[in-house]
């Protein structure tokens, strides 16, 4: 993809904010909320500054869990905010009802099945790639990013695949785009 391409895709989204920014700021709350939320919680108490000797180690693994709970939390927010995003693209959606579609990856158990278990194999698949040198785990994280995305589109037409076949088709499809998606 060209610069150009780019260019229009950033003036198109700008318009597109601008013209229904109370919608994107509704539909986008929660996940930012769950997003400081468990920064927040992660970063209290700070560990270097525990007495681990006078301290309940049970008290640490839960506050680490929960930090761990609500970030799950805000990324299941975001993947249903970008689903609201491109299927409002798309024209399959409108501006209305926003918190409700915060939910979105909700509308069908295959979306949040398939969310869970694609981030889990992408999850372990970049770790495995990052053990090599710390540059290819990158590159793979770029490579797969499209396969939630993919497997949703492919339920919607109801035409469904597995989820390493949709990893695969991501890993497939970001063939020389991964510079274009690091840039933007």
């Amino acid at each position: 993809m060209s610069k150009t391409s780019r260019v229009n895709i950033k003036e198109w989204s700008k318009k597109e904010l601008n013209s229904n920014f109370k919608f994107y700021v509704v539909l986008i709350i929660c996940a930012l909320l769950a997003i400081i939320l468990s920064r927040g919680i992660s970063s209290w108490p700070d560990v270097h500054q525990i007495d681990i000797e006078n301290t309940s180690l049970n008290f640490i693994y839960g506050w680490f869990g929960l930090s761990f709970a609500v970030s799950v939390i805000g990324a299941m927010f975001q993947t249903s905010a970008m689903f609201t995003m491109i299927d409002i693209t798309r024209g399959e959606e409108k501006h209305t009802a926003p918190m409700q579609k915060t939910f979105a990856i909700f509308d069908k158990g295959q979306y949040f099945l398939g969310w869970i278990v694609i981030s889990i194999l992408v999850g372990i698949f970049t770790f495995l790639w990052s053990l090599l040198l710390i540059f290819p785990g990158i590159i793979k994280s770029y490579a797969y990013s499209q396969s939630v995305f993919i497997y949703r589109d492919a339920i919607k037409r109801g035409k469904p695949m597995g989820y390493l076949e949709a990893i695969t088709e991501s890993r497939k499809r970001m063939v020389g785009k991964k510079w274009f998606l690091f840039v933007f």
